[in-house]
């Protein structure tokens, strides 16, 4: 199986904004519950079921926390960050009424002297194992429910100022059926192995029986008597920039596009 590989750049701004949201939430210090809430987990137990599953960096020292309830959600935020240069963040967030982390993000600072390519330590296959290491921990009973995600293999980015990570998925599944918008993701350094970052989206809903449901021949009719598609004359951009005194040619295609009012 294979796993995307995303640049530093890419992480710094997830972390970045990660930081932004909390602070925001939680300006400064360690926050608790409200007043007349008493959650199922507390927040010494949160921090506990973190450290169990996660490797805080030892120099961040500098802890807030943050209650939050909305809607029929309770969470506790948790952030450890390096006091003094060159800084580093862990943030992780923990449901407050079954125990699950649902979130955890580690941004450490690299030492890359600028950009270049950076050789990976860490095959594909380790780090997968140590995804499905961790989801082994923290997702046992859902494990069932869940199905990888083979995004195919991309190349190593050339621009990249530090090591990349790899990102592996897994999709919710419900009665043999996908449902894109649930599932797990873990990403691991492809320079020493580590988790830098996971994420849990499991939301409550009812799901109807997959019993009476037309099949792909059936739906595709449907949306051919739907009237949908429309023969229409498509001028496809330039592809390549002119030579000196060349024409430019464009010819225009009949195609197939969609059409409907919706």
């Amino acid at each position: 199986m294979h796993a995307r590989l995303s640049s530093r750049r890419t992480r710094l701004l997830a972390f970045l904004l990660a930081v932004l949201f909390t602070v925001a939430l939680f300006p400064a210090g360690a926050a608790g519950a409200a007043a007349g809430e008493n959650p199922a987990v507390s927040l010494e137990q949160a921090i506990r079921l973190v450290k169990e599953n996660f490797t805080v960096p030892a120099e961040f020292t500098r802890f807030t926390s943050g209650y939050s309830s909305y809607q029929d959600r309770q969470a506790w935020f948790l952030n450890w960050s390096a006091p003094e240069e060159p800084g580093g963040n862990f943030s992780a967030q923990v449901d407050a009424r079954t125990g699950e982390v649902l979130s955890m993000n580690l941004w450490k600072p690299g030492q890359s002297p600028g950009p270049g390519l950076r050789i990976p330590a860490v095959s594909t296959a380790l780090a997968r194992r140590t995804a499905e290491e961790l989801l082994q921990r923290l997702l046992l009973e859902r494990l069932p429910e869940l199905r990888f995600v083979d995004s195919g293999e991309q190349p190593i980015p050339l621009d990249s100022y530090g090591m990349f990570t790899y990102s592996f998925r897994w999709q919710r599944v419900v009665g043999g059926i996908p449902f894109p918008g649930d599932g797990a993701t873990v990403e691991v350094s492809a320079g020493d192995g580590q988790v830098t970052g996971y994420r849990l989206d499991w939301r409550k809903a009812d799901f109807p029986s997959a019993a009476g449901a037309i099949s792909p021949e059936e739906a595709r009719r449907a949306f051919e008597r739907a009237g949908m598609l429309e023969l229409q004359y498509f001028l496809p951009s330039p592809i390549r920039p002119l030579a000196a005194g060349e024409e430019q040619k464009r010819s225009a295609r009949l195609v197939y596009r969609l059409s409907h009012p919706s």
